[in-house]
C-alpha cells in the first residue's frame, strides 16, 4: 500500500474550478439578496464565472448594475465585485460632464483558497452595506450638505 496521492497542476486546476462552480451559486445568492425584485444573470466561461444584478437609484437617474467576478488568482480564487453605472456629474446646464459620480462607486474583493464553499460571512456584510451606501451616496451627500453651493446633480450618460 502506499500513500500516494495525485498531485500537481492538473490536480490544483480542477480543485480551483470545482470551487468556482461551487461559490458561483453563493455569489448569485448574494447579488440576488441586493436586488430582489430584479433577479441576476450568471455565465462561465473558460474557469471563469460572471454575474450581474441590475440596481436602482433612489432620484432615477441613470442605470446601475452590481458585477462580480470569479476567476483563478495564482492558486487560490479571486472574486471581484464592483458598482458600474452611466451616472455623471451634471453641468450648471443638466449635461453629464466628464467626471464620474464617485458617490455611487464601490469595489470589494476576496481571495478564497481551492475547497471554499462559501463567502465570508464578514465579506457579505460589507458588500451588502456596501452596495447599499453607493446606491444612497448621492442622496446621502445632499441631505448631508443642504446648502444649495454644496449639492450634486448626476446626469445620466
Amino acid at each position: 500500500m502506499t500513500g500516494c496521492v495525485e498531485s500537481g497542476l492538473s490536480a490544483l486546476e480542477r480543485d480551483i474550478e470545482t470551487t468556482i462552480e461551487q461559490l458561483g451559486g453563493a455569489v448569485e445568492q448574494l447579488l440576488r439578496q441586493l436586488s430582489p425584485e430584479e433577479g441576476a444573470s450568471a455565465e462561465s466561461e473558460g474557469g471563469e464565472w460572471r454575474c450581474e444584478a441590475p440596481v436602482s437609484f433612489p432620484d432615477g437617474i441613470g442605470a446601475g448594475r452590481v458585477v462580480a467576478e470569479l476567476f483563478r488568482y495564482h492558486d487560490s480564487i479571486r472574486l471581484d465585485l464592483h458598482m458600474d453605472h452611466n451616472r455623471k456629474v451634471a453641468t450648471p446646464a443638466g449635461e453629464p460632464s466628464e467626471r464620474r459620480c464617485f458617490f455611487n462607486d464601490f469595489e470589494a474583493s476576496v481571495t478564497l483558497p481551492p475547497g471554499a464553499t462559501e463567502l465570508p460571512d464578514e465579506f457579505r456584510r460589507k458588500v451588502v452595506r456596501g452596495v447599499e451606501a453607493a446606491i444612497n451616496g448621492l442622496q446621502r451627500h445632499n441631505r448631508q450638505f443642504a446648502q444649495p453651493w454644496h449639492q450634486v446633480r448626476v446626469a445620466a450618460v
